[in-house]
């Protein structure tokens, strides 16, 4: 956009001197996309997952006149809290598309809770800034081992029952579970927090219990 800009210079004999100029404001918009890779799509990253991922963008302007565009720096944050910057060694914008590969160097800063990654850009020797960010949730912290139990309806401690209802306990908010009555060599997803075993005997260790977080 022009606007004109009127200077006015006055002397101390209060003689004045007026200049119109025009002045042309230019809005530039830089930002890039932010994408994790390798994470599946349900926007979690679990510890396999954390151990193959990749950030990627693409980086979007008003103006194609930029010069010396490229990434200032990558910085990682978790509760509010820097927990890693990348300031050397940034990946290199190449048809405005960027990727930053996979380094223990930073994966390993991150731990369980929302993660905030904000990628800054610069331009024109840094007279043009932008910037862009993702979040996904770190969860890299197996879930507890749940546990197993029945009524013994017989002798006390005798390990024979009446009742085939297996109780499941320790089940993490959110999380599923699976059974297996052959030694693990077979799974069945469970539901709620019991399963009905049929009538038989099972030896120790045959009756197997796990569960998956989100």
């Amino acid at each position: 956009n022009d606007d004109k800009v009127t200077i006015i210079a006055t002397d101390a004999a209060g003689n004045e001197t007026k200049q119109l100029v025009t002045v042309s404001v230019k809005d530039f918009v830089l930002s890039t996309s932010v994408v994790w890779n390798n994470i599946g799509d349900d926007n979690n990253i679990n510890i396999a997952e954390l151990a193959m991922a990749t950030l990627s963008g693409t980086v979007t302007s008003a103006d194609s006149t930029f010069t010396d565009l490229n990434i200032a720096s990558i910085v990682f944050k978790q509760n509010n809290t820097i927990v890693h910057t990348i300031n050397t060694a940034l990946p290199v914008i190449n048809n405005n598309t960027w990727t930053l590969d996979h380094d223990n160097a930073w994966a390993s800063k991150l731990v369980d809770g929302n993660c905030i990654v904000i990628v800054n850009l610069s331009a024109n020797s840094g007279g043009i800034t932008g910037q862009g960010e993702a979040v996904v949730v770190i969860d890299i912290v197996a879930p507890v081992t749940p546990v197993l139990n029945f009524t013994d309806t017989g002798l006390s401690n005798d390990g024979i029952t009446k009742n085939g209802t297996m109780t499941v306990g320790d089940l993490e908010t959110g999380a599923t579970w699976q059974y297996s009555i052959d030694g693990g060599t077979n799974f069945t997803s469970g539901t709620g927090s019991s399963f009905i075993l049929n009538e038989g005997t099972y030896v120790e260790n045959t009756i197997q219990i796990k569960q998956t977080d989100v």
